[in-house]
């Protein structure tokens, strides 16, 4: 962590550029797995925003690491907190530009598989603030207050019905490739239904 802070102080001050707190740990949660592409990565943000002379959070999730999975995540917290109308969008948007279905929905699973961990721990006494912060993979600081609500809203029967849909939603769009996208939409719109009661199962 301190070397991250230290090539990132390095880059921003031969740039000139001051970054806020919250770009810098979003830029670190990012970067980190190969000193010398976190380095370029550090730079391409500092020319990114050099006009501006600053950068900040929303500099980072342009320019650095893959947009796409912002964009799934976005659209998962929509699901998985039961808005409907914004998940409908970020999965309409999603396959437009190239995502397919299958791949949304195997993030879907992923995401759940952790709710599900995670909601064992908190009915341990674990608080939910606490499991999302120290989640790995990490999870994006700007989402982890969603991540937590969710783990408070999700009981242990919803997620395992719900895993059991998104399982039969990826079987049906192997069986119906041509309607693969609609299928697995269908299934996730009905999961947002399911997350808006709010109620336990």
């Amino acid at each position: 962590d301190r070397d991250l802070d230290r090539l990132i102080d390095e880059e921003t001050k031969r740039a000139g550029l001051a970054i806020a707190a919250d770009a810098r740990t979003a830029l670190k949660a990012l970067i980190g797995s190969d000193r010398l592409i976190s380095r370029s990565e550090v730079q391409k943000l500092c020319l990114y925003a050099a006009d501006a002379g600053a950068s900040g959070v929303d500099d980072v999730r342009a320019l650095v690491g893959d947009g796409g999975a912002f964009a799934i995540d976005e659209t998962l917290d929509a699901l998985a907190l039961g808005d409907s109308a914004a998940f409908d969008r970020g999965y309409r948007r999603l396959v437009a530009t190239g995502t397919p279905g299958f791949v949304i929905a195997g993030a879907a699973l992923r995401h759940f598989n952790f709710l599900q961990k995670a909601r064992a721990a908190f009915d341990a006494g674990r608080s939910a603030e606490a499991l999302v912060q120290r989640a790995i993979p990490p999870i994006f600081f700007a989402r982890q207050k969603s991540v937590a609500q969710q783990i408070g809203q999700w009981s242990p029967a919803r997620i395992e019905r719900t895993l059991t849909m998104l399982d039969q939603a990826m079987l049906a769009s192997r069986l119906h490739g041509n309607l693969s996208d609609d299928v697995i939409g269908q299934t996730m719109q009905l999961v947002a239904t399911l997350a808006a009661r709010r109620q336990p199962a």
